[in-house]
């Protein structure tokens, strides 16, 4: 197909005949639309009978005509201009709209000389749906918008002589599931394969820490893990998506755990279709005493929408995940850092919490996540490879480039655990009977290295976030946002031997 040209503006007195039957004769005036731009009226001449039914909207990007078919009664057309008069039979069909903007060239040869003449040199189409161009200050979102490593934490004046002395435990309320306060540290483990597992969670919490269940876990399991032990409910959510299948299963977890429960997390790729949103409010109509984490999104506009649908805290991120490809496949996203900042702010106007989900590959990462304003940070590949997250451990020989006393070549043993995204090829053949042909794998699948102790992990990431509140005069990681100041930077870090 070839590019699509914009046409220039008719002026007065112009004649465009699109078909011999339907003549636009001039335009008459100009007025404000409806849908940005002006919209002009045409005069036109329908099988003899005269009426004004066709309308063209103009921006800076260019014009778009939009011609309407008007079928008139037996009692004539509408006096005036469109819209107005004595009410007549009429039919405007959105599939005959006719778009003058361009398109294929050799669509064009077959109009008449007066109609090429009128459009100039651009082509027409006369046929498909009508496009409405964004003048280009629309079309970009104002501001710079800014990653993880596109900027640091500038140090301020500090009280906070040790970072022993920091609290990296928080209490979180959330207003409208009153009965539930989180109260440890708000770090979550992401409900993928490898991280969201029981094992995962029982460990988290152990350290105040929470975790978002996997999906793939049936009612029967996850009713037998949380009656085991009740307390496990205060840090675990269990995940569902938009599938009737999964409705049910929670129906059936919540019903029989009655009201154990306190957490759930509604979780789809993209949080911005329609059914997502209809989702969140059907389960806050159903569930009104459970906490709802529902994402993702990476819009303020969007995070408004679901913290008034019912959400009480809502998922920030698409793309920015380690086994991610999303950004990659689809050129849709948006940067991490600025996500997280706009959707915090839009959040707290509503009363409801974010969780910035994805685009962590440290413990400083995660500082600037809950110093942007986030109330919890989820991770998946800073804690792929443990244990606790299960998966087959794969043993690799290598060289190492050494020899031994006899000069023969060493080598060593090192460990492995498969780790892939949630939307890759590799999670769709086991959850989802293999990826639809309509489909585009969305993550990929990596070998991560196995690591035996959590402890050593979280004792990083701890000691990350307590060195960041020092720095700046926290005493506490509830009080980060409101000490921190961002600089904006070429280069975070020095990368010589990493």
């Amino acid at each position: 197909m070839n590019a699509i040209q914009r046409s220039p503006v008719p002026q007065t007195g112009d004649a465009v005949r699109t078909r011999p039957e339907f003549l636009v004769r001039r335009l008459r005036r100009d007025k404000p639309s409806d849908q940005g731009g002006r919209a002009a009226v045409f005069n036109t001449t329908f099988d003899g009978k005269q009426g004004d039914v066709a309308c063209f909207t103009s921006n800076r990007a260019g014009v778009l005509i939009r011609i309407h078919r008007k079928v008139f009664g037996d009692g004539g057309p509408p006096g005036g201009s469109a819209g107005r008069g004595e009410k007549s039979r009429c039919r405007i069909s959105c599939r005959r709209q006719f778009r003058m903007l361009g398109g294929h060239s050799d669509a064009r040869q077959g109009l008449p000389e007066m109609t090429r003449n009128a459009l100039g040199a651009a082509p027409a189409e006369l046929s498909g749906d009508v496009v409405q161009f964004a003048p280009p200050e629309a079309a970009i979102r104002s501001g710079l918008k800014l990653d993880y490593g596109d900027v640091l934490i500038e140090p301020q004046p500090s009280e906070v002589s040790s970072r022993n002395d920091v609290e990296v435990s928080a209490r979180i309320g959330f207003p409208r599931a009153a009965r539930t306060e989180f109260d440890g540290v708000p770090v979550m483990a992401a409900n993928m394969d490898g991280v969201g597992t029981f094992e995962m969670a029982d460990a988290l919490r152990s350290r105040r820490m929470f975790t978002c269940l996997a999906k793939h876990y049936s009612a029967d399991e996850l009713i037998e893990y949380f009656s085991a032990e009740p307390s496990r409910a205060g840090h675990a959510a269990v995940t569902i998506g938009l599938r009737d299948s999964d409705w049910r299963r929670f129906k059936t977890v919540a019903a029989r755990l009655g009201g154990t429960l306190r957490y759930a997390c509604l979780d789809a790729a993209n949080g911005y279709v329609r059914k997502f949103a209809d989702r969140v409010r059907e389960f806050r109509a159903a569930y009104p005493d459970i906490v709802l984490i529902a994402g993702n999104v990476v819009t303020p506009e969007q995070t408004k929408l679901l913290a008034e649908a019912g959400a009480d805290a809502v998922k920030v991120g698409i793309g920015g995940g380690s086994v991610c490809e999303t950004r990659l496949k689809t050129g849709v996203g948006y940067p991490q850092f600025s996500a997280v900042l706009e959707c915090a702010a839009a959040a707290r106007q509503c009363g409801a919490r974010i969780v910035a989900d994805g685009g962590c590959t440290g413990p400083g990462d995660v500082a600037k996540a809950l110093a942007a304003g986030a109330d919890f940070v989820m991770l998946g590949g800073m804690l792929a490879g443990h244990k606790e997250g299960g998966g087959e451990v794969v043993s690799k020989r290598y060289r190492t480039g050494e020899v031994d006393a006899d000069g023969n070549g060493l080598t060593e043993i090192r460990k492995f655990v498969e780790f892939y995204g949630m939307s890759s090829k590799t999670a769709n053949e086991r959850h989802f009977g293999g990826l639809k042909d309509y489909r585009a794998s969305e993550g990929r699948t990596v070998m991560v290295p196995y690591r035996e102790s959590l402890d050593e992990t979280v004792a990083d990431l701890l000691g990350g976030i307590r060195s960041a509140c020092s720095y700046v005069g926290a005493s506490s990681i509830g009080r980060l946002p409101e000490r921190a100041r961002f600089v904006r930077c070429n280069r975070t870090h020095n990368t010589v031997f990493i």
